[in-house]
């Protein structure tokens, strides 16, 4: 078939944002560039985003940097120049009945088993500190606590466990809900995904969420997503591989108030000096 990739933008009259996307698969490498004012920050003036290496270095790394049950997200038609890596809820092996399809789901049934009888106290970042614990129906629900732009009435909740395929595509019961039960829900999907979320710490002692020298550090993790954000994949580790990966700020997702120009690169920056 034709590999095809996609730029996502939306430029309002407040600013752009753009950013590339792995969410559901790669296809080829690429590379954004934004210059103007307010360029990912305050008085920045430039900022880039996209895969340092070539098509062919990234295909043959795949299966050197992932464990069996990823490999078979990389497909190929005839040729293998023509191959490309698929988010895994997209393959056969990640879905209900697949091989794979309960890949997450020790590690979710720990976290739910876990805070029936303890609490969960964890930084939501600019949402403030959150804690709460699993209720009747395998509820879980969180309360804010303090800080951020939360309140006393900002409480969500999870309506039951999880599956792999919600936690890799953050849908279902990780995207259902009233405002705040979407704020909670997509920050336990993107703790699953990094393996974020330590059984091991109750409160009151506050997880880390946003600490990414943690992410992808122990299993299960989203062996597809900590590949896209290998710092000599990806510049600056910075890319969108799962639907809630701009959370804590990680995804490739430039916002530029003031605009001047934008250059996009097919092929990413294999054979620019970065």
């Amino acid at each position: 078939g034709i590999r095809f990739e996609t730029i996502e933008l939306s430029w309002v009259n407040i600013g752009l944002w753009i950013n590339t996307s792995r969410v559901d698969s790669y296809q080829y490498p690429m590379g954004v560039e934004v210059y103007g004012m307010d360029v990912g920050g305050s008085g920045k003036k430039y900022k880039r985003v996209g895969e340092l290496k070539d098509h062919n270095e990234i295909l043959s790394l795949w299966p050197t940097r992932t464990s069996p049950a990823f490999h078979a997200c990389y497909v190929t038609d005839k040729y293998t120049e023509d191959g490309i890596i698929i988010q895994p809820s997209k393959i056969s092996q990640f879905q209900p009945g697949g091989a794979s399809a309960d890949y997450f789901q020790s590690y979710i049934n720990e976290v739910w088993d876990t805070y029936r009888s303890q609490t969960l106290k964890a930084d939501f970042g600019d949402l403030g500190i959150f804690q709460g614990s699993v209720s009747d129906g395998d509820v879980f629900t969180m309360r804010w606590v303090s800080g951020g732009y939360g309140s006393s009435t900002s409480i969500g909740s999870i309506d039951g466990i999880p599956n792999t395929e919600e936690v890799i595509e953050a849908k279902g019961k990780l995207a259902s809900g009233s405002e705040w039960d979407l704020n909670v829900q997509k920050m336990f999907a993107a703790a699953f995904n990094r393996h974020a979320m330590d059984t091991t710490i109750q409160s009151p002692e506050v997880q880390q969420w946003g600490d990414n020298t943690k992410y992808f550090q122990n299993d299960p993790h989203n062996e597809y997503v900590a590949f896209f954000h290998g710092c000599d994949i990806t510049y600056n580790s910075e890319t969108y591989a799962f639907s809630y990966d701009d959370v804590f700020d990680q995804s490739s997702t430039i916002q530029a108030t003031y605009p001047e120009k934008v250059r996009i690169t097919i092929g990413g920056y294999s054979k620019v000096k970065v």
